[in-house]
């Protein structure tokens, strides 16, 4: 599976699990037509000489709940169960998208030839090699998190309002954010940093991931390091030539970078193409 294909996959996981909040938003829109005046609700007077709307204000009443009081220590205990939810569905999504994303054959060619990569290539890849493990356990813990903040942000502010927070904070907080910080240009340093927290957490939700894992390996299959064909090598070796990749720098190639001169490029290519010595 390519990079691309990756993302791919794990855009639209994030994606699908981004569906659930249709049904909060679907009760934000109930919410507003409950705010707007019921112009069909009539007085009824009782024997008293009280007045009260028949129509429109018990249903308003009966959506309405009872909020913590404002910096009371139940107050401050919603926030801080908030917070930490969006924290933790942050770094959920974005390692989902982060650790997916990263190419295992670019990380086994730089640890040939530095021993930094390779020591970052032997965290990150006992990890990666679990995919689907691995990727349960990062969407089962993003899931919990997501239906655990509504219950506590309904708690300090009218429902209405937790509706929008919870939108805004899952959407851009516990999204959009994290994943283009960990699919950016520190992909491997922050997959290098999280991979034991990682795995921790694949062991301790293991009751549940592994199982539903291995059931994806057997139906998908598992995912392996791909290889290059000759065919591939030789368009590889024609993209690192000096030609082309003074294109690809827009004619701005750094001086570290030599690229392979025609000589090197037919040799090379040649050597492809024989079938036998």
């Amino acid at each position: 599976m390519t990079r691309i294909n990756k993302l791919a996959l794990a855009g639209g996981l994030i994606l699908f699990n981004k569906m659930l909040m249709f049904p909060r938003l679907v009760r934000g829109a109930q919410l507003l037509l409950m705010e707007t005046p019921d112009h069909n609700a009539h007085a009824h007077v009782d024997d008293s000489g009280h007045g009260e709307i028949a129509h429109g204000t018990h249903e308003h009443h009966a959506g309405a709940h009872a909020l913590d009081p404002p910096f009371s220590a139940a107050w401050w205990f919603d926030a801080f169960v908030a917070i930490a939810c969006t924290i933790t569905s942050a770094f959920m999504s974005g390692l989902t998208v982060g650790l997916i994303g990263l190419d295992k054959l670019t990380l086994e060619i730089n640890a040939t030839s530095d021993p930094v990569a390779k020591k970052r290539a032997d965290i990150i890849l006992p990890v990666t090699s679990k995919h689907h493990w691995m990727l349960v356990t990062l969407m089962f813990i993003n899931a919990i998190v997501m239906e655990t903040l509504p219950i506590y942000v309904d708690k300090m502010v009218p429902e209405l309002v937790a509706i929008s927070i919870c939108v805004f904070l899952e959407l851009i907080v516990g999204e959009v954010v994290p994943m283009a910080v960990c699919s950016g240009p520190k992909q491997v340093q922050i997959a290098e940093a999280c991979a034991s927290g990682v795995m921790l957490l694949m062991w301790a939700t293991s009751p549940v991931s592994w199982p539903i894992g291995q059931l994806l390996d057997r139906l998908l299959g598992e995912h392996t390091v791909e290889r290059f064909n000759n065919a591939e090598l030789k368009a590889l070796i024609m993209l690192h030539s000096e030609r082309a990749l003074d294109a690809a720098y827009n004619h701005h190639k750094p001086d570290e970078i030599k690229g392979l001169s025609k000589n090197s490029i037919d040799l090379l290519t040649s050597a492809l193409s024989l079938h036998k010595i």
